[in-house]
Formats: structure tokens, sequence, C-alpha cells
């Protein structure tokens, strides 16, 4: 099948179109169009030619978009004899997307701007209060000085506790800590996630390309301090777990 530039002007949208969309998610797929015009010609208008009518079936949002973008020609795949029922098919395949997305992935490794751009909503990304995440963000840029304790809320020593689960704040490598998190309990398994040693900066995701050229982009920035450590065994001794489950860096797993 071959990808030709057909005038808007001589195609015609589906009356009946199952997938509707917002005002906002409009405006959202008409800038990502704008900004890579080029996404089209992957993934092309599909057009079905009857009596020298081009109906389209899939794709007619992304027309509405092109129009209002001011766009007078788009790429599209255009067949003849297809079946009604094979149309039908196709118009449901397309607006139909099959599995699902890690959202843990999603977070990690898109900014959350980016993924609003993409069409996602607040709600789907689990953000039930998007002005609380954007104070989070402007907290994020502020940067407290070093070494003032008023500045920190939470003290070495203190516990939170959440029904059966105890956070401490302290040294892992230090008894008195540790006793103070266990509360004379034994835990089957223990999992850590400890600094892996190789001096981390979440800013690489700003400084970095996608394939694309567009720069990945990330919230976070800071640098962690006191990544200069990957051997924690004398954190693990005093686990009296019979499970240990331990994350580490690649670059350091002889140590580890």
């Amino acid at each position: 099948m071959q990808i030709e530039k057909v005038d808007i002007s001589n195609l015609k949208l589906l009356e009946n179109n199952p997938r509707k969309i917002t005002k906002d998610q409009m405006q959202k797929l008409c800038k990502s169009l704008q900004d890579d015009p080029n996404f089209l010609n992957n993934r092309p208008i599909l057009v079905h030619e009857n009596n020298g009518i081009l109906q389209v079936y899939a794709g007619n949002q992304r027309i509405q978009a092109a129009k209002k973008l001011g766009w007078k020609q788009i790429p599209c795949i255009i067949e003849k004899d297809l079946s009604d029922d094979l149309i039908k098919s196709r118009i449901v395949k397309d607006n139909k997307t099959y599995g699902e997305f890690d959202f843990d992935i999603l977070a990690n490794e898109w900014n959350m701007e980016t993924l609003f751009d993409a069409g996602f909503s607040p709600l789907e990304l689990g953000i039930e209060d998007i002005e609380k995440i954007e104070s989070l963000d402007e907290q994020e840029n502020e940067t407290l000085e070093t070494n003032k304790d008023e500045d920190a809320i939470t003290k070495p020593g203190d516990i939170y506790e959440l029904n059966n689960h105890r956070i401490v704040c302290g040294d892992s490598t230090l008894t008195e800590f540790v006793s103070k998190c266990l509360n004379d309990l034994s835990p089957i398994l223990m999992v850590t996630d400890p600094p892996y040693g190789v001096n981390y900066d979440a800013n690489w995701r700003n400084e970095a390309d996608r394939a694309n050229g567009r720069p990945i982009g990330a919230r976070a920035t800071m640098k962690v301090n006191n990544d200069d450590r990957c051997d924690w065994t004398a954190t693990w001794a005093l686990s009296p777990s019979k499970v240990e489950y331990i994350w580490h860096g690649g670059r350091h797993a002889a140590e580890a």
C-alpha cells in the first residue's frame, strides 16, 4: 500500500464516528501535530474509495486538527472494495489499544508536561490534585542551604507509622535506628534500594536528547548527595531477614 498526499477538501469525514474528542484534547492534538508533523507519515489517514468518494474511516480527528492548523494536504492510504464489516472492524481497532501503560515507567522516563500534551489526563496518571502537583514542582525547584537544621522538617530518630508500616529517619548502618524501625520484629524479606555509588545526577535527562532530537526532559534535577558508596554490608548485617533482595548498580556488582 502506498502513502499519498491528498487534499483535505476532497476527503469526506465519517458521519457516525464512535470516537469523541473534547475541546481541550483537540488543542493538544493540534499541538502534537504541530510539534511533529512527520508523525502522520508513520500513521496516515485510512480512506475507502467508493464510487469516486474518498471516505475517511480512521483518522477523522487528525484531519480536524490539520484543518485547524491550516494544512491543505494530509498523508493517506486509499483502498477500494472494502466490505462494511472490515471497515467497521478497523474503525474500532484504530481507536482501541491493546495492553496497558506501565505508569511507573511513564512517571520515571517522561515528564508530566509531555504526557499531558500526548493526551493523558491527570486522573489517568493518578493525579487527583493538579494544583498540588504544580505546588510540589515549585518546591522541587527551591534550593535549601546545606547543613541548616532549621530547614529540615524530619529529624534523625523520627518515626512515621501508617498502619503496620514504620519509617525511621536515620542511618541504616547504625543499630539504634534499625532497632527503632524493626520494633522487635523479624521481617521475612529485606528489600534495599540504597545509593548505588555512581554519583547520580538526575539532571542528565535535561541534557540528553531522544532519537528524534528532542530533549528527554525531567522534573527532577538534583544530584544525589553522598552517592559514593556501593558496599552496604553494615546495613545488611543488621537485618534478621532470611531472604534479601538487594538492588545495586551494575558498575559495582562485584562489590555489592
